[in-house]
């Protein structure tokens, strides 16, 4: 979901464990919350779909996240 954050896409509604993003230009996805679990790559593929990315580009983001959250945890510790 911090992918979608960072492709501006903002939360609008959730209902149970599905969340829905909408991003000022019309394009929306929902995604499940399953707390602990990883997406399935089906999933991921339809979410890259849906906001208009391909499954590479999508990948991309997530790792630019991981290694900008990592390095502020290291930054974080001194």
């Amino acid at each position: 979901m911090a992918v979608l954050a960072k492709l501006e896409f903002m939360e609008i509604r959730q209902r149970d464990s599905h969340k829905r993003f909408r991003h000022p230009d019309g394009r929306m996805t929902t995604v499940p919350v399953h707390g602990g679990r990883d997406a399935s790559p089906v999933l991921l593929r339809c979410i890259a779909r849906d906001v208009g990315l391909t499954v590479r580009e999508f990948v991309a983001h997530r790792r630019w996240i991981a290694c900008h959250f990592a390095a502020k945890a290291i930054a974080a510790i001194g």
